[in-house]
């Protein structure tokens, strides 16, 4: 349907210099938002014929919108881009490297560096939009945040994996991938205490990451997550409040525990993600911490492209048989929150 609707547009404006010239023109300035893969592939049909010239009179100084779209549409005629690419652009400047990503190298099993930039790129927009909104509801407590924050990721991934749908069906791809996210929720005391057989479970999230390839488990582990939101201080500093035992009793666990600290993008980073261990380590014998939205960035990942590296690339995850069944909410202690991450990867076929 798409490709039929750009190829049509482009009949209609064939040899029409003064209706292509305004469509692009329309297409640039006023252009839905969050659509720049489907808006730039029926842009760079229509720019196809246009010389540089003529195209580089789309382009001003401002850093506007449309501005952006005709500098992406002349950069992606000079390579020749396919559906993928066109994606990658209308995440820029957090997919700065676009294009260019045939050149990269894989990391993670799901072996396609594209498709990795892509999820981080996601991911880490939705993070930072996320992130953005803390100031609007500071008096919210941790949960109420994390619930938020969950469930746009819950989106934001059956969103990506419909557009890697329509585009393995465009390049004819041989594989498939797809991520999504299940939530369940189940009762528990406040806080816990070290280590697993502890009757209660410290930790406010357990993700389970469970990775498919070709129908077959590759693993099933488990991650920790305790989250601090940004608070406001006396001095009217903004700050991450932590607290040493609360955050010993989750590192005790598994070395798979992870902090997720909420608040807006700083230094580059998305809700920076740290281990557990490590502000253990730094805290020393303190026995709480003020951490600045700087500091934190410098020490953590964004969330994006931590659950791309770390989760995806099973850098981290704790496959102990235990612990599993516990964040599973199949032992005494379970945890509050379970969000349950699967990611796919399989060979398709549009025989159809």
């Amino acid at each position: 349907m798409k490709t039929s609707w750009r190829e049509e547009v482009s009949a209609v404006v064939e040899g029409d210099k003064a209706l292509a010239t305004a469509t692009l023109e329309t297409l640039f300035v006023m252009g839905p938002a969050g659509e720049e893969d489907e808006l730039l592939s029926v842009a760079i049909k229509l720019a196809d014929k246009k010389t540089q010239d003529e195209l580089s009179t789309f382009v001003g100084t401002e850093t506007t919108l449309a501005n952006r779209r005709a500098r992406a549409c002349i950069s992606l005629l000079r390579e020749n881009p396919d559906v993928l690419d066109l994606m990658l652009v209308s995440y820029q400047p957090i997919a700065p490297r676009t294009v260019a990503g045939a050149d990269q190298v894989p990391r993670t099993w799901l072996d396609n560096p594209r498709i990795e930039q892509l999820f981080e790129a996601a991911v880490n927009d939705m993070a930072r939009r996320a992130g953005g909104e803390i100031f609007d509801n500071l008096h919210a407590g941790e949960e109420t945040h994390v619930g938020e924050f969950f469930k746009d990721l819950k989106y934001c991934l059956e969103t990506l994996s419909r557009q890697l749908a329509f585009a393995a069906k465009e390049l004819d791809a041989h594989e498939r991938f797809d991520f999504s996210l299940s939530q369940r929720i189940i009762g528990k005391p406040e806080e816990g205490g070290e280590g697993v057989d502890y009757d209660r479970f410290s930790t406010d999230i357990c993700l389970i990451f469970k990775a498919m390839d070709e129908g077959v488990c590759l693993t099933e582990r488990v991650t920790l997550i305790q989250a601090k939101r940004l608070q406001i201080i006396s001095d009217r500093r903004h700050v991450y409040s932590l607290k040493r035992d609360q955050l010993n009793d989750i590192a005790m666990q598994t070395l798979a525990s992870f902090l997720l600290l909420l608040g807006p993008a700083q230094g580059g980073r998305c809700l920076p993600v740290i281990s557990a261990s490590l502000m253990v380590d730094l805290m020393k014998q303190n026995k709480t911490m003020s951490l600045s939205p700087s500091r934190a960035a410098g020490l953590g990942k964004s969330f994006g492209t931590w659950l791309l590296e770390d989760v995806i690339g099973l850098w981290t995850g704790d496959k102990s048989e235990k612990l599993v069944k516990k964040a599973n909410g199949q032992e005494n202690g379970r945890p509050r929150l379970i969000y349950e991450f699967l990611v796919q990867r399989s060979l398709t076929s549009f025989e159809d």
